[in-house]
């Protein structure tokens, strides 16, 4: 397995990397007891803070505290990221997020990148995903996804099928009670009914069960989709937090609906009799809201910050096969080490890795041999990057080092010039070592393409007229009282194929569009247009329908033009937003 070539990186430093502590690469798994089933159980947003037995002054998650009080508590978990997405996708990588310009929520795991689930079924697992995805290539994703390295980048979808796993029961994004596009290994199923955290487990036992029936070593993922808004629990979960304000009883309504999931878990485990050898882990994918009191446990900042409380989350092993006593951990590990412990744990090796693994196997913390980190954490955010290197903290050229009793990070970087130095030229090679990793994927960027846009009618959005969007790309809004509207660009730079382009449309707060009413044509010269055939997708996002293309009939063109035609019989308020890409290059 490919490891981050820290070789290099000390030999620039002049400093000695440490090694796993000898032995622990030469027990795998126990041959007793023979190979271990693996569970990775992630929330979404639950802060640090938002467990009792972390403190918390208001919220009961005895479940959680039963099962820290029996495995491994964690007191220093990170998130790869403050945000879902790239976090979820270290796990499934080993890798950090921006290798792969998965920069933000929405941005997807490239298939190019090799999985944890990938991994494992080379060593005879079966596997599973149940619950969020949210790194492509399902329908319906709110936000919706592809907003990294484009969807039309690879030749297939990113859904959990092609990604390693066998079995997937999973929706795009975050969902609650009575959610309407979950898909069963590629066909959306009907909503089941009740708490999003009951329902959900209910299907991963029904998974589990058959592999324990069939003694199937297996590896299951279960993401939970709480507490993400918009915090509808189950009314049994939401009563013992009445006294709350409404928000925030329903938020811990939430959690507690999650917390009665990890204990129906925990016992049917050993009712299969696979407890023991089940290495169950417990995590959440960033730091807790910042407008929801105790959620980050009072470190500073919040999800979506590069800081303690955006990247300190929740985590707990219990392995009783392997973790005989229970034990808390100051050692700092992170999202990213899933994947090279698992990897350690079984011996695999996977000569296709897309490059290096940021990860570490914490098989040595496992077994209690490891009393520090031997190498950096790194913490990334667009382009900013925080280096957790044990007690220190390395972030815009600074050293910290995190006072846990107050909270805080306190400047240590004249009163220990050597560590500064150390983790300044850490940083350079490592981002280094990313840029090279980028380049494969720069082709799937949105890339800026120029022309003149007009329509059917005058724009009255928000801003006058044709405008200029994000990412540089051609970008038009129009609200007109008209069953119809045209939209139209000619390309300053002449004939070109495009890519992919994004509509969304209202009729009285709900989708309306039917996709048989969207038409795209080409023209060479503007006068004599033809059909384009078109590979479509549809993404409900609350009242909206975004519709992507993908152009694939031969030909350039100098002029593209949509049409939306709304058989309504009556003036329909019809709102317009298009996107204009370059195809990816790979």
């Amino acid at each position: 397995m490919k490891r981050q070539n820290q070789g290099v990186i000390a030999a620039a430093l002049g400093v000695l990397i440490a090694t796993a502590p000898a032995g622990a690469a030469d027990k795998p798994f126990d041959s007793a007891q023979g190979r271990p089933n693996i569970i990775l159980c992630m929330t979404d947003d639950q802060g640090w803070g938002d467990t009792s037995y972390n403190g918390h002054p208001e919220l009961k998650t005895p479940e959680l505290d039963r099962m820290a009080a029996a495995g491994i508590r964690f007191d220093r978990f990170f998130s790869a990221h403050p945000m879902c997405s790239p976090t979820r996708a270290s796990c499934l990588s080993g890798r950090s997020p921006t290798r792969y310009l998965c920069m933000s929520w929405g941005h997807d795991l490239p298939l190019r990148e090799v999985t944890i689930a990938e991994a494992v079924k080379t060593a005879g697992y079966t596997t599973a995903h149940f619950g969020k995805w949210h790194v492509g290539g399902i329908p319906h994703a709110a936000g919706g996804t592809g907003r990294g390295v484009r969807a039309t980048f690879d030749p297939k979808p990113r859904h959990p099928g092609n990604q390693g796993f066998d079995e997937w029961w999973s929706a795009g994004n975050h969902y609650d009670i009575g959610h309407e596009y979950i898909y069963h290994n590629g066909e959306r199923v009907p909503p089941r009914e009740g708490d999003t955290s009951d329902v959900l487990m209910d299907v991963a036992l029904e998974w589990i069960g058959r592999q324990a029936k069939a003694d199937k070593p297996f590896l299951a993922l279960i993401w939970f989709p709480s507490p993400h808004g918009p915090f509808e629990p189950a009314e049994k979960y939401l009563e013992p937090y009445r006294q709350y304000d409404a928000k925030r009883a329903n938020y811990y309504g939430e959690l507690a609906g999650v917390d009665h999931a990890m204990g129906r878990l925990r016992r049917a485990l050993r009712e299969m009799g696979i407890a023991d050898n089940t290495m169950l882990w417990f995590n959440s994918d960033n730091g807790g809201y910042g407008n929801m009191p105790h959620a980050t446990g009072g470190l500073p900042g919040a999800k979506g910050n590069l800081s303690e409380g955006g990247t300190r989350i929740p985590a707990i092993l219990e392995w009783p096969a392997r973790v005989k006593e229970p034990f808390r951990t100051p050692v700092p590990a992170c999202t990213i080490d899933f994947y090279p412990t698992v990897l350690d744990l079984l011996g695999i090796e996977m000569p296709n890795e897309a490059g290096p693994i940021d990860g570490i196997s914490l098989l040595p913390l496992i077994d209690g041999e490891m009393k520090t980190r031997p190498e950096p954490i790194p913490l990334v955010d667009g382009g900013q990057l925080r280096i957790v290197d044990n007690d220190y903290r390395f972030q815009g050229g600074k050293l910290f080092r995190f006072d846990e009793e107050k909270k805080e990070n306190v400047d240590v970087s004249a009163d220990h010039p050597e560590h500064f130095e150390k983790l300044k030229e850490w940083e350079k090679s490592w981002r280094d070592s990313v840029k090279a990793d980028q380049k494969p994927y720069e082709g799937g960027l949105i890339r800026k393409m120029k022309g003149e846009v007009s329509g059917s009618a005058p724009g009255v959005s928000d801003k006058d007229g044709p405008e200029k969007a994000f990412d540089g790309s051609l970008h038009t809004r129009y609200r007109v009282e008209a069953p119809t509207v045209w939209i139209e660009v000619k390309l300053a730079d002449g004939p070109k194929l495009i890519d992919a382009y994004g509509i969304m449309s209202v009729k009285s707060g709900s989708a309306d569009a039917d996709p048989q009413d969207w038409t795209l044509k080409g023209s060479k010269d503007g006068n004599t247009w033809e059909v384009l055939d078109q590979r479509a997708g549809e993404i409900f996002v609350s009242r909206y329908m975004l519709r992507e293309f993908r152009v694939s009939k031969p030909g350039e063109y100098a002029h593209y033009r949509l049409e939306v035609t709304k058989n309504h019989g009556s003036k329909q308020t019809q709102f317009a937003e298009w996107n204009l890409f370059e195809p990816p290059t790979r």
